[in-house]
């Protein structure tokens, strides 16, 4: 029943991908596995944390309630220690705002939240009006494994991407195991890290944070369906 649940379920959040490597500072590589041809016209959303923040004019942050709600329960995040990163925007930030929920701030402290927030490994969820991706975002949280409201129910994501691990380049390290947020990745009899099933979100927080920068992204527009454990 929760399969077939899943089959029909619209995408719950977007993931918005990490852009650079830990280690060498270089720009996480992106492949485009196809040739080009004249384009089909289509909405594409932002793919870039950067690209939704200019586009708004206003933009507040609150307190993550699934980290308080984990805090007041006496389990903290063992991910981080950041509490205010949730994100609305537009007419959602005003009513946040308005209502004591959440404070206005600059692009430029915005973006200093974001990119704190992804030094601590955490997914950058986007969220849109009724689920539909083609409209523009409403907010923004930044997810870990551990006290994320999604973690451990079912959930559909919708991504662009997919990791793609160079054995050439991989060391075997388990850094990218230890970081993925779908436990998509593991060792191989060759002791090289490998994708693992079907739940790769795309975030790159294991291109990220992989030391010998051996990680890429792959475009791959799809819905990533999670049943619970």
């Amino acid at each position: 029943a929760v399969l077939n649940y899943l089959k029909t379920m619209r995408p719950i959040d977007r993931t918005i991908p990490f852009e650079t490597n830990e280690a060498t500072g270089e720009p996480i590589k992106i492949v485009v596995n196809k040739e080009l041809e004249v384009p089909e016209e289509k909405i594409i959303p932002s793919q870039t944390i950067e690209e939704i923040i200019e586009k708004f004019d206003d933009i507040a942050v609150g307190h993550c309630f699934c980290r308080h709600h984990h805090d007041l329960l006496g389990d903290p995040c063992k991910q981080t220690k950041i509490r205010e990163n949730c994100f609305t925007f537009g007419k959602s930030a005003r009513f946040t705002s308005e209502q004591g929920f959440a404070r206005l701030v600059s692009k430029g402290e915005a973006l200093k939240i974001m990119k704190a927030s992804e030094e601590d490994g955490l997914v950058h969820k986007a969220y849109h009006p009724n689920f539909d991706i083609t409209k523009d975002e409403t907010s923004i949280c930044n997810c870990c494994n551990c006290c994320c409201g999604q973690v451990g129910n079912i959930t559909v994501n919708a991504t662009n991407y997919i990791s793609q691990i160079n054995e050439n380049l991989c060391v075997g390290c388990g850094t990218c195991i230890e970081h993925c947020h779908t436990n998509s990745l593991e060792l191989n009899d060759r002791g090289k890290a490998e994708l693992v099933g079907e739940f790769c979100i795309g975030c790159g927080v294991c291109a990220h944070f992989c030391p010998e920068n051996a990680i890429s992204l792959v475009e791959k527009e799809r819905l990533v369906r999670i049943p619970p454990p």
